[in-house]
C-alpha cells in the first residue's frame, strides 16, 4: 500500500525558494496529518489499511509551544529504521538523524549564531568520507553569497542581490572553473559529438502592484524561460497565478485559490498556443477530487478521496477513514497528547 504522507500543496509560499531551502527541503516534510489545534504536546500517525492490518510505519511530531520540536518517520520492515528530524525552539531544522537498530548516524547539522532564518553553515554527511558544506555569508540578516564545498574543496557559489525594500532582485549560479557564467554541453548522437555553450543558471526578478495585486516577474536565463506570478489576497480570499513562458510562448499557467477551508489548484500545459494536457484538483475538510488529461485525444481521469473523521472533545481528528472512488483504502489513527 502507498503512503500519502508527503502529499501536500505549498502553493502559497513566496514566489522563490532560496537555495538554502532547496538544500533542506529535500529531505523531509512535515506530514499534513501532524496538524493540530493548539496545547498539543505529541501527535502520533498509525496507518491501516482496507483489511484492517496495521502498516508498520508511523509518524511522531513532539511540540513545543505549538511548534515542532522533534519528528520521527519509524519504519518496521523487520528491523526498526528511524528518520529523526529535530528542531530548535524557533522551528529552525537542527539535525537529520537515522536511527537503525538503536544506532544512531547524523545525516544533516545546520548551524546558527543568531535568530536568523538562516544558518550560518549546513553539513550533509553522505557516508563516512564524504560531506558536503554551505557556508552562508550574511549583509545583515541578508544571505548574500553561498559556498557550496564537497569535501572542503569549493564546488560553486550562489550570489543573491536585493533591492532597497530587501526583495531578491537577481541570483547567480557560478562555478569556479567557469567565471565566463557559461555551460559547456555534449551531445553525443550518430556518432558524432556536437557542443553548445549555455549562460549558467542566472536569475534576475522585478516586482510591481496592480491595484490590490502584487506582480512578480521571475526571468530565468539559461531556461528562456519567464514567470508572471500574481499574488492577490482579499478577505479570506487567497489566489496566485504563475505564467511560464518558454521561448515567448506560454508554456504553462498554474491558478491556485483558497477560500476558507479549501484549496483548488489547476495547471495548463500548452503547445503551440493548444491547450496539451490539464490537472486540477480541488481540496476540502471532506476530501478531493483531482482531474487531469495528459493528452488532447485521452480521455479524462477522475480520482477521488473523501474523508471521514471522528474528533476528540478538543476538535482534533483522531480517526480519519479515506475513500478512494467511495471505497475504504486506508484509515489514519492519531494518538494525541495534551
Amino acid at each position: 500500500m502507498r503512503l500519502f504522507l508527503y502529499c501536500t500543496i505549498s502553493c502559497f509560499f513566496t514566489s522563490f525558494v532560496f537555495s538554502q531551502d532547496e538544500v533542506i527541503n529535500q529531505f523531509y516534510k512535515i506530514p499534513k496529518e501532524m496538524n493540530s489545534i493548539g496545547g498539543v504536546k505529541r501527535v502520533s500517525l498509525d496507518i491501516i489499511n482496507e483489511t484492517n492490518d496495521t502498516i508498520k510505519s508511523y509518524v511522531i511530531a513532539d511540540f513545543l509551544n505549538d511548534k515542532i520540536v522533534k519528528l520521527r518517520f519509524v519504519m518496521n520492515t523487520g528491523e526498526i529504521w528511524i528518520k529523526q528530524i529535530e528542531f530548535d525552539s524557533l522551528e529552525r531544522l537542527k539535525t537529520i538523524k537515522t536511527i537503525k537498530n538503536n544506532e544512531s548516524q547524523t545525516f544533516v547539522e545546520q548551524f546558527f549564531t543568531s535568530n536568523n532564518k538562516y544558518s550560518d553553515s549546513i553539513l550533509i554527511y553522505r557516508n563516512n568520507l564524504n560531506i558536503e558544506k554551505y557556508i552562508n555569508s550574511f549583509d545583515e540578516n541578508r544571505v548574500v553569497k553561498q559556498n557550496h564545498f564537497y569535501n572542503d574543496i569549493l564546488k560553486d557559489w550562489k550570489e543573491y542581490t536585493y533591492d532597497d525594500k530587501n526583495r531578491l532582485i537577481k541570483k547567480r549560479h557560478i562555478f569556479p572553473e567557469n567565471l565566463e557564467e557559461e555551460l559547456l554541453t555534449s551531445d553525443y548522437s550518430n556518432g558524432n559529438i556536437s557542443t553548445t555553450f549555455y549562460p549558467l543558471d542566472k536569475v534576475e526578478y522585478e516586482y510591481s502592484k496592480s491595484e490590490d495585486t502584487l506582480i512578480t516577474v521571475i526571468y530565468k536565463e539559461q531556461l528562456e524561460t519567464k514567470e508572471i506570478i500574481k499574488d492577490f489576497v482579499y478577505d479570506n480570499i487567497v489566489f496566485k497565478s504563475i505564467s511560464t513562458y518558454k521561448n515567448k510562448e506560454l508554456f504553462c499557467l498554474n491558478n491556485i485559490c483558497k477560500i476558507k477551508d479549501s484549496i483548488s489548484d489547476t495547471r495548463l500545459y500548452f503547445k503551440k498556443g493548444e491547450l496539451y494536457r490539464y490537472y486540477n484538483t480541488y481540496k476540502n475538510k471532506e476530501g478531493s477530487v483531482s482531474k487531469s488529461k495528459t493528452h488532447p485525444n485521452d480521455n479524462e481521469s477522475i480520482y477521488t478521496e473523501k474523508y471521514i473523521d471522528v474528533f476528540d472533545k478538543k476538535n482534533n481528528w483522531i480517526r480519519r477513514e479515506v475513500y478512494t472512488y467511495n471505497k475504504l483504502s486506508h484509515i489514519y489513527i492519531r494518538r494525541i497528547d495534551y
